[in-house]
């Protein structure tokens, strides 16, 4: 039997975070870099590569997002290593099956809800941080909301500022726009959605007694980068979303910078505050 106190058991639940980034990845990878494929900007082994460098980039800006999840969900000296490793493995198994039936659910909010309830059972109510939990469901309302709004008015802005341009010449132009979108997009995939493991790698590593404050050590920060690199490797070719998009012809330039563009502020926007973002659930309300 392993003790839950042990090197070994720290080991597993750092395992089963990196797997709940990666089953994370089925869900929602292909969102992130799915509409510069769709439109034959960038080949997906390119997307990829630029998707992967740039994500790093973002994860190094700062860590606020993982601190947040560190500890703003539960009170970090009221739970054990169990209760990170329940948590988790709760929300990677219902991201997993959701995947499976094709449900578009948010990875960061799930592993959010884990840790909460097996937190709950644990320690009872009062575990939860209250001021913490607040802001992330602020975030998981009102972003949706905002990020439609926005999307919508730039869409309008864009028909009318070039009512008057060529077809071919619009798409040349968004093409080279689509360009800094994509990368944009994964600067900030960085700075936010790929924090999440990163947090609850850094709460395990609190409730084993390895750190004494709460900060993101940067080989934390690199694995977790590292796992959201390969997530997007696993799907690149599968590509679900950018194969429909091309054959029924959904977006095209224009629509991808709009959507890029959108699902970046949404998430650099709530980095600073450390509000965890989604990329899938943000690329959903935009098509």
């Amino acid at each position: 039997m392993i003790e839950s106190s042990s090197l070994t058991f720290l080991i597993i639940v750092i395992i089963i975070a990196l797997t709940f980034e990666f089953a994370n990845g089925f869900n929602d990878a292909a969102n992130a870099i799915a509409t510069v494929v769709s439109t034959r900007v960038m080949s997906p082994l390119s997307a990829v590569i630029m998707a992967a460098v740039l994500n790093f980039v973002g994860a190094i800006t700062g860590t606020a997002v993982a601190k947040a999840v560190a500890k703003g969900v539960v009170d970090p000296d009221g739970i054990t290593q169990v209760v990170v490793a329940g948590g988790v493995a709760a929300a990677a198994l219902w991201v997993f099956v959701a995947s499976r039936f094709g449900m578009p659910v948010s990875g960061s909010h799930s592993l959010i809800a884990g840790v909460a309830g097996s937190g709950v059972a644990h320690s009872g109510i009062n575990v939860l941080q209250g001021a913490g939990l607040t802001r992330i469901m602020e975030g998981l309302v009102f972003s949706p909301i905002l990020g439609f709004l926005l999307a919508y008015l730039v869409m309008l802005i864009i028909y009318w500022s070039l009512r008057r341009v060529s077809p071919a010449k619009i798409t040349l132009i968004f093409s080279k726009a689509q360009m800094f979108t994509a990368g944009w997009m994964a600067f900030s995939h960085g700075s936010n959605d790929a924090q999440k493991t990163m947090g609850i790698i850094t709460l395990a590593l609190f409730t084993f007694g390895s750190i004494d404050v709460l900060e993101v050590p940067l080989w934390v920060v690199l694995v977790g980068v590292r796992g959201a690199e390969e997530r997007q490797h696993a799907v690149a070719h599968e590509l679900d979303d950018a194969t429909a998009a091309r054959r029924d012809g959904r977006v095209n330039a224009g629509r991808a910078v709009v959507v890029e563009g959108g699902q970046s502020a949404d998430l650099v926007g709530a980095h600073e505050p450390g509000i965890p973002g989604h990329i899938g659930r943000m690329a959903a309300n935009r098509r």
